[in-house]
């Protein structure tokens, strides 16, 4: 679900855009902890929406009437960013994990209650088989390491795999394994979450590398005590802290053409 706060001092409405390992689920708890009259949940929106999904959703939920969230005109985005390289590593291996707890889910109906009350924003059917063998197929071509999964992320991009630019091209893309290709678990670039939006709101940005700002900014826009004023680490796996141990120079270059936008806009370095 996407959350949409209002604050009296700016007199906008600010909707959180929650770029996967960034911090969003420290993020999500602070904002749970505001007055109910202060923020709105929409069930019909995903988690983690990019702000195109968000301005232009009419919801993707079909049991929930069409209806515009967003306004244009007054409505702006704050989001939460973080080293790209770090991030990548953390995003491997926490999907891994989840992709393998599911698996277990699948195997018989305790396990299946206990992944449901671990993750209860997860969508999960014990009879769904088809999506089983896709989870299986997933893990087997693009997570039993994290430079297969890098490369699946490559394969995947838009026209990576599609624009021809000599005879090489041809025989990749036509000999190009189509589950490593499509179901490389799309993951997204942090330009491809706040950027490509059709609206001309404001977007604030804040890096994890520096949530005290955040912090401030939360308490100013939102009248929040200080005494709810702090983020809790949460999903924390400590792989990320030591990311460089997981890249060699040929695929440190692939995140860094991955997320040029946010390294420039940010000054990240490797």
């Amino acid at each position: 679900m996407a959350y949409r706060i209002t604050s009296r001092v700016y007199n906008k409405k600010f909707w959180y855009l929650a770029v996967p390992k960034t911090g969003s689920q420290a993020v999500r708890e602070l904002i749970e902890k505001l007055p109910e009259d202060q923020y709105v949940s929409h069930p019909s929106l995903l988690w983690h929406m990019t702000a195109t999904d968000i301005a232009g959703t009419h919801g993707i939920n079909k049991s929930f009437p069409k209806v515009k969230f967003f306004n244009d005109n007054s409505d702006a985005f704050f989001t939460t960013v973080r080293n790209p390289w770090a991030r990548a590593v953390s995003f491997y291996f926490y999907q891994k994990q989840k992709l393998e707890e599911r698996l277990v889910a699948y195997s018989n109906e305790t396990e299946a209650k206990l992944f449901k009350e671990k993750f209860p924003f997860h969508v999960f059917d014990y009879d769904d088989k088809a999506t089983k063998g896709g989870i299986e197929r997933i893990l087997e071509c693009s997570f039993q390491t994290f430079e297969d999964w890098l490369n699946s992320v490559v394969e995947s991009r838009p026209n990576r795999s599609c624009v021809i630019n000599s005879l090489d091209d041809v025989d990749a893309c036509l000999t190009s394994d189509k589950y490593k290709r499509l179901e490389g678990f799309a993951y997204l670039n942090t330009y491809d979450y706040f950027i490509n939006h059709k609206s001309f709101s404001r977007l604030l940005v804040f890096t994890q590398e520096n949530m005290g700002a955040l912090l401030d900014w939360f308490g100013v826009a939102f009248d929040v005590p200080e005494d709810i004023l702090k983020l809790n680490k949460i999903n924390v796996q400590g792989i990320g802290d030591k990311y460089r141990d997981y890249y060699s120079s040929k695929m440190a270059k692939i995140i860094e053409e991955h997320e040029s936008y946010i390294i420039n806009m940010v000054g990240y370095r490797y």
